[in-house]
């Protein structure tokens, strides 16, 4: 090695570390806390893509905790911009230099790349914050699944809220691969066990869920229910476009799938089923709460204009009052148990 600030054979000069007063000390620590970032964050977006259902707990227990270390480093890094403002070029034109766009061109085909605006470095800090905080939602549906193992309204609730609040897509992207993983939803549960269990919490007898005509519908369920809930990770528009597209006409299936159930319920245990439609009742809950949010999604989106927008209010009001209706009817039946 050769001293700092001496003359190589070869002519040239090992520059010197800058000195504290010069800023040396405050660059070093700022470059220490953004590697220390980055490591965090790879760290945990490796362990929340390749969870398996032997470890979920100790798996997000350890994401959340390299969170925690990832947000510190940031607010250390906000620290020294407010003190040391020089340590970070404003100029964006050093940044575009650190910035190939078109170093993935081949990838892109014919669509045109994108043009690349970057954020003040508070901004982006500020940013980066907000979207580990979001990962932080994930942690807590993999530690908190079980609370989930008969309550599918409180699921769809969760995955709503965190709709709305419009996360980042890799914040999505990782709430879909934690629904279902390992065959099971949330790592944890049997689809079609779940089902059931939802199914129980809604209303409908255990000697019903355990027939032998709900069993094969059971499965039969499964897959368009994950797909539901899938469907609220998508961005805004793509929500709606799916439901139109493939969920309304997949439910509307299966109601005249329930109803068929029903009958055959009707026939061979019609002292358990007393004459309710207690599988058609389900099926058509979860197809109002899908229509309702697809509704709502075309006004929020501004799709519609003039006497649409009425007509939207009452379509919306019709499946609401529809949805309420049932939920009604399933408590009084419960009631009189």
């Amino acid at each position: 090695t050769t001293p700092a600030g001496t003359t190589t054979p070869a002519g040239t000069t090992t520059p010197a570390v800058p000195a504290a007063d010069d800023g040396g000390a405050a660059a070093v620590d700022v470059l220490w806390n953004v590697i220390t970032y980055q490591l965090c964050t790879l760290e945990v977006l490796g362990l929340l893509s390749d969870i398996n259902s032997s470890k979920i707990n100790s798996t997000a227990a350890v994401a959340l905790v390299k969170i925690d270390d990832a947000t510190s480093c940031l607010r250390r890094i906000l620290s020294a911009l407010s003190s040391s403002p020089r340590l970070f070029p404003s100029d964006p034109e050093i940044l575009s230099a650190a910035f190939d766009r078109n170093m993935n061109r081949r990838l892109l085909g014919s669509a045109p790349s994108r043009r690349v605006s970057f954020l003040p470095v508070s901004a982006a800090v500020e940013k980066i914050s907000d979207l580990l905080c979001e990962l932080k939602i994930v942690c807590r549906l993999l530690l908190n699944g079980s609370e989930y193992s008969s309550s599918l309204s409180r699921l769809r609730r969760s995955f709503e809220s965190v709709s709305a609040g419009r996360p980042h897509v890799l914040t999505r992207s990782l709430l879909v691969l934690a629904l279902y993983f390992d065959g099971r939803l949330l790592g944890t549960h049997d689809l079609s066990a779940y089902v059931a269990d939802a199914m129980r919490h809604f209303g409908v007898p255990d000697a019903l869920c355990a027939a032998a005509p709900v069993g094969p519908f059971l499965v039969r369920l499964g897959k368009p229910l994950y797909d539901s809930l899938k469907m609220l990770m998508f961005n805004r528009s793509r929500q709606r476009n799916f439901a139109e597209s493939y969920l309304l006409p997949e439910w509307a299936a299966l109601q005249g799938e329930a109803d068929a159930v029903d009958r055959a319920l009707g026939g061979e245990y019609r002292e358990a089923s007393a004459g309710h439609r207690f599988v058609f009742g389900f099926v058509t809950c979860v197809t109002c709460r899908i229509v309702e949010h697809t509704t709502m999604l075309g006004l929020e989106l501004g799709l519609f204009v003039g006497q649409d927008v009425v007509d939207a209010y009452g379509c919306w009001d019709y499946y609401l009052a529809e949805h309420l209706r049932i939920l009604q009817q399933m408590r009084t039946v419960r009631e009189q148990r």
